[in-house]
């Protein structure tokens, strides 16, 4: 059952949300097994849609890892549909430039000495797909 897989907290009585906490090895567990025939990215994107249904504070850890450009895209814009729209705050680490790409997201920099606040296209990350694309694509054979 889908429900187990989450650790619910709740927050301080004053914080209106309660906080879900993916734990790796419930959603490792589901994702080996194929469902519907669907690829591991694929249904690691239902199960973790499915799990994101409520309104609440959601943490998660490279919630990517296994999924395609097209899919990231697709969890990015999950993402900001429950940010807008159903009263939730995601707190992610990620490289996905798709994710740290999500309008008006507040990204934290912590692969600088002091954590610091800055922009998608200040990240590192982000420069090297943009030096890789424009190298590739500009590229005449």
């Amino acid at each position: 059952m889908i429900a187990r897989s989450i650790c619910r907290y709740t927050c301080f009585s004053h914080f209106p949300h309660s906080v879900y906490v993916f734990p790796y090895y419930d959603i490792k567990d589901k994702l080996g097994k194929e469902e519907l025939g669907l690829s591991n990215g694929e249904n690691s994107f239902l199960h973790i849609s499915q799990l994101m249904e409520n309104e609440g504070v959601y943490i998660l850890d490279e919630p990517e890892n296994s999924l395609s450009p097209e899919i990231q895209y697709q969890l990015s814009q999950l993402i900001l549909y429950m940010a807008r729209y159903n009263n939730s705050q995601i707190i992610m680490a990620t490289h996905s430039p798709f994710l740290l790409g999500i309008k008006g997201a507040k990204i934290y920099n912590l692969d600088t000495h002091s954590v610091s606040v800055c922009k998608f296209e200040e990240l590192e990350s982000v420069r090297f797909y943009y030096d890789f694309l424009c190298e590739r694509l500009n590229k005449k054979e």
